[in-house]
């Protein structure tokens, strides 16, 4: 894991006089030249020769000093404190994470074999997708609440280019998997279809990163407000969609699917979540440890370090679960590390339950700057209460 913050210092010679070095050296040259020929002139018409050599030093001394201080040298230190960018993950460890999630086709626990299952590629295609798009309007909103400085300019609006990229490069793939949806999900077809006419049309239609940067100068941010608000419309737009199909595949006549549902099924939310981890270690999760800060917590009635456990054996000890749930204290350790590092996001593994602690709604107001994923996991549909 890298260093939290470094320091560099850098020292330099700089001209920042009215005129600079490639024009002060011609007209050195020509001043030098000038009063060698005036030295010279004067040798020939005076009788005190022995003090020509001494005035013609005085002169290119007098002339080098002129340009000097023309030149302007100032001598510059700079020292610049680079902050390791950082991601925090919380886990819900409370006692309804021990709680085994049967098969009610709302899709949820197709969604947890997302990774593994060959039924699933569609699914995983468009969260992948959704996810992208999560992250370019997480992006957006963060470049409109930053100051612009005029030396920012250019790279603000390479910025905005690579974003603009990256959310032409997530309609092409939609429009794909479009394209591609096997027969017994093509009734999700015209819906995906239209999320991308709407995508490419409101959002990529307006995405201009010249002037959106020229608003920025101007301090007027309304119109990249406006771009993030429109990736939150489609980022919820594919999560309905996505939530439509995973329940379609849970319902669809597959034997294999049963199989691997049944297997799945048996896990507990807390297996689930430390599995997905404990994949995630071996993939994107140690890409990004290798230049980011990576803090890990668990949280239930208060908030802890937290280790990720790999497949369980007799001999794993077992798992500490906390009698209530607070939500708001998971909140409040994301606004600390925010205040101490300089934390990009936020991933909150969670089954939504809060029954102790703060309203988590009015510390979630304090995370304006920080974006918070959250990863829900439990059933979806309310069991039937006998009674």
């Amino acid at each position: 894991m890298p260093d939290s913050s470094t320091n560099e210092i850098a020292q330099r010679l700089a001209f920042e006089g009215p005129i600079s070095i490639w024009l002060i050296v011609p007209i050195g040259l020509i001043l030098f030249a000038l009063a060698i020929w005036l030295g010279k002139r004067d040798y020939r018409h005076t009788d005190r020769s022995r003090w020509i050599p001494i005035f013609i030093a005085l002169r290119l001394g007098a002339i080098a000093a002129l340009l000097w201080m023309l030149l302007g040298p100032t001598y510059i230190r700079t020292q610049t404190h680079n902050v390791t960018k950082s991601l925090a993950i919380l886990v819900d460890q409370s006692a309804s994470m021990k709680l085994v999630d049967p098969i009610d086709e709302s899709g949820n626990n197709v969604r947890w074999l997302e990774r593994t299952s060959n039924e699933t590629e569609e699914l995983r295609q468009i969260d992948a997708e959704l996810g992208r798009v999560a992250a370019a309007g997480a992006m957006i909103r963060k470049l409109s609440i930053e100051n612009l400085l005029p030396g920012e300019v250019d790279e603000r609006e390479d910025q905005l280019e690579s974003i603009r990229m990256t959310l032409a490069k997530s309609v092409g793939q939609l429009r794909s998997i479009a394209n591609a949806l096997p027969s017994h999900l093509s009734v999700q077809t015209d819906s995906l279809r239209h999320v991308i006419e709407q995508f490419e049309s409101n959002l990529l239609g307006s995405f201009d990163p010249k002037s959106l940067v020229a608003e920025l100068s101007l301090g007027n941010t309304s119109s990249t407000r406006s771009l993030a608000e429109q990736c939150e419309s489609t980022i919820l737009s594919l999560g309905n969609l996505a939530d439509r199909l995973a329940e379609m595949i849970e319902t669809s006549p597959n034997r294999q699917l049963e199989r691997t549902l049944e297997v799945a099924s048996a896990l507990s939310r807390s297996d689930k979540v430390h599995q997905e981890l404990s994949q995630a270690e071996t993939s994107w999760l140690s890409k990004l440890d290798e230049k980011a800060s990576i803090s890990l917590y668990q949280f239930g009635e208060s908030v802890s370090p937290f280790t990720i456990t790999k497949k369980r054996t007799n001999d794993t000890p077992e798992r500490h679960y906390s009698a209530s749930t607070d939500l708001s204290m998971a909140l409040q350790q994301i606004a600390l590390d925010a205040a101490d590092k300089s934390l990009e996001a936020a991933i909150l593994f969670t089954d939504g339950g809060h029954n102790s602690g703060d309203d988590p709604a009015s510390v979630a107001t304090h995370l304006t700057d920080v974006p918070l994923f959250i990863v829900p996991i439990g059933n979806t549909k309310m069991p039937r209460d006998v009674i």
